[in-house]
């Protein structure tokens, strides 16, 4: 009897001892598969930070990249400035040299890649505009310049082929390269091409001009087009600021009221002409993309109301000068009072010039956020520009304007 109990105790105390010994090890290596996967998420997730701190938007080869860039524009403007150092230095010896030819004879002790110059003192503040390494370079005087990331877009804007581009400039100068208008009425002139850009970024523009009549006006500058190669005049965009609303009910042809949600916002003392009607935030172009509202639609109706007996406050509808004839217009969709204006983009040029060579410019940047016009910013809608000239804006009888150099090109 004691021996059995002898061997029941001996079995139970092997059966307990190897039970603890077994799930003690499980605890163990439970911990340890818990440690491994926080430790792998840390590792991972550590990873990920450096990642984005290494190549990131904002990362340390972002960085590296915009320093670089920084530092090779910083690096060929004292490679030009000891250039035109070195080239004053050499008149001296020889005084017939020009700057282009010193450029030429010591491009590799220069240092300063594909260059050479297009056009050397073209106007009183400008040494020289040049070509470098595809892109355009204009030195100013006062030793400040421009450094384009694109070359010219302006197909022949040098001049170099005659009237090619420019056929509404009937003369040409081919001994400095320079386009002369004389009239003695106002005078529109446009480039040929239609130079396709990216509304999103940043575009240089230029041109360098006189006139032996400095008291008449000229706008200079571009003209904006659609998608569909339409032209952006004012009135497609432009509106009356706080009067967004939308129609209550439909608006279908023969109708002589317009029911609106509201019409607190609408001039209705004094009405212009240019703000007679309505712009309706429903224009679709041609691939079917249909405009957000406050942006661009061709969907202007004009001279629909005079004045304030127009407007029924109490019950916020405009009573129409003529029965409506544009189509239906479905309820709930959004309209603006239209508000016509200045046609294009003046940024250039927009009054008089001197009766000397000098360069006039503009930066565009980006696109507006509301209908009033700037000139350094784009239309929404914008995807072509031609270059626009319009000349002698006050009749002066018998002007003559000589434009060269023109520019348009992405830039920094």
């Amino acid at each position: 009897m004691n021996k059995e109990l002898e061997s029941l105790e001996a079995v139970h105390t092997h059966t307990h001892t190897h039970t603890h010994t077994h799930t003690g090890s499980l605890k163990e290596k439970g911990v340890t598969l818990v440690a491994l996967v926080v430790t792998i998420v840390v590792l991972l997730i550590l990873a990920g930070v450096t990642i984005n701190l290494v190549v990131g938007q904002n990362g340390l080869i972002s960085k590296a990249k915009e320093a670089a860039n920084a530092t090779n524009k910083v690096g060929l403007k004292e490679k030009i400035d000891m250039a035109l150092t070195d080239y004053e230095i050499e008149r001296l010896t020889n005084s017939n040299i020009t700057f282009k030819e010193y450029v030429e004879n010591n491009k590799e002790q220069i240092g300063i890649g594909d260059f050479k110059i297009i056009d050397e003192n073209p106007s009183e503040d400008v040494q020289f505009i040049g070509s470098l390494d595809g892109k355009i370079i204009v030195m100013k005087t006062d030793g400040s310049y421009v450094l384009t990331k694109s070359e010219n877009l302006v197909k022949n804007g040098f001049g170099d082929n005659g009237t090619e581009n420019f056929s509404d400039f009937f003369n040409f100068e081919n001994h400095n390269r320079t386009f002369k208008i004389t009239n003695s009425q106002r005078y529109g002139a446009t480039c040929n091409e239609f130079i396709k850009i990216d509304n999103t970024k940043k575009y240089y523009q230029s041109i360098i001009a006189n006139t032996d009549n400095v008291i008449t006006d000229y706008f200079m500058g571009i003209i904006e087009y659609d998608v569909d190669r339409k032209v952006i005049n004012n009135i497609y965009q432009k509106y009356v600021e706080g009067s967004l609303t939308y129609l209550e009910r439909n608006l279908n042809d023969g109708d002589t009221e317009i029911y609106l949600n509201d019409i607190d916002g609408f001039i209705k003392n004094d009405i212009a002409t240019d703000c007679s009607g309505i712009i309706v935030w429903n224009y679709k172009d041609s691939t079917g993309y249909e405009y957000p509202e406050l942006t661009y639609s061709r969907n202007v109706y004009m001279n629909l109301f005079d004045d304030e007996n127009d407007f029924d406050i109490v019950n916020k509808k405009i009573i129409l000068k003529e029965p409506w004839s544009y189509g239906k217009i479905e309820k709930g969709t959004e309209l603006s009072q239209c508000y016509d204006g200045s046609s294009f983009n003046y940024g250039v040029i927009d009054g008089k010039i001197t009766n000397e060579n000098k360069m006039y410019e503009n930066i565009i940047s980006g696109i507006k956020d509301t209908g009033q016009y700037t000139k350094d910013k784009f239309c929404y809608a914008t995807k072509y520009v031609r270059v626009w000239m319009g000349f002698n804006y006050l009749d002066v009888p018998n002007v003559t304007t000589e434009i060269k150099d023109i520019i348009f090109a992405e830039c920094e």
